[in-house]
C-alpha cells in the first residue's frame, strides 16, 4: 500500500493461513490414466490439488473446462495441481477410446484418472452435483491463497 493512504480496517495484506481442508482420497481404484501415470496422495503431499470430477457430455462441466485449463496452465509451476477424474455417466463413456479422443480435443493436459468403477467417486462423498475437491499441506496455503485471489505468487 502507498504511505499516503491508510489500509482499511480489516484489511489483511499479508498471505491468508488457509487451513488443510482435508485428506486427499486415494485414487486407488482408478480404471486407468491419461497424460499422467497414476498419482497418490503421498506424491502429492506440498501441492495445492484441485481434483475435479467430470463426464465428458456434461454441458456444465463443457462451460468450467476453460478456467480449469487456465488455471492448470497458469499455477501449475506454483504449486497448484489439477486432476480431472472423469467418472461416466452414460454407458458410451466408460469406453477409454472415447475418454481420450474427448480429452485431446478438448486440449485437456492435465492428469485424469478414469473412473469407470466409480470407486474414487465413492470415496470422495460425491452427490451428483458439480464437485471440486481443493485440498492443500500447509506449505502451500500461501499459494492456494494467491490463486483464489488470482495473483501469481
Amino acid at each position: 500500500m502507498d504511505a499516503r493512504w491508510r489500509a482499511p480496517a480489516g484489511l489483511h495484506t499479508a498471505s491468508a493461513r488457509l487451513p488443510v481442508e482435508g485428506e486427499l482420497p486415494s485414487f486407488d481404484g482408478a480404471t486407468g490414466w491419461l497424460n499422467s501415470e497414476p498419482l497418490t496422495p503421498a506424491g502429492l503431499r506440498g501441492q495445492v490439488v484441485l481434483v475435479d470430477f467430470w463426464t465428458y457430455t456434461c454441458v456444465n462441466w463443457l462451460r468450467q473446462l476453460p478456467y480449469l485449463r487456465a488455471w492448470a496452465g497458469k499455477y501449475s509451476g506454483h504449486g497448484l495441481v489439477v486432476i480431472g477424474v472423469h467418472t461416466p455417466e452414460f454407458s458410451f463413456e466408460h469406453n477409454i477410446a472415447n475418454v481420450r479422443q474427448a480429452a485431446q480435443g478438448m486440449r485437456i493436459a492435465y492428469p485424469v484418472a478414469t473412473d469407470n468403477d466409480y470407486a474414487v467417486w465413492g470415496r470422495s462423498g460425491g452427490s451428483g452435483l458439480l464437485l471440486h475437491l481443493r485440498l492443500g499441506q500447509k506449505v502451500r496455503a500461501g499459494t492456494a491463497a494467491r490463486i483464489d485471489r488470482g495473483q501469481v505468487p
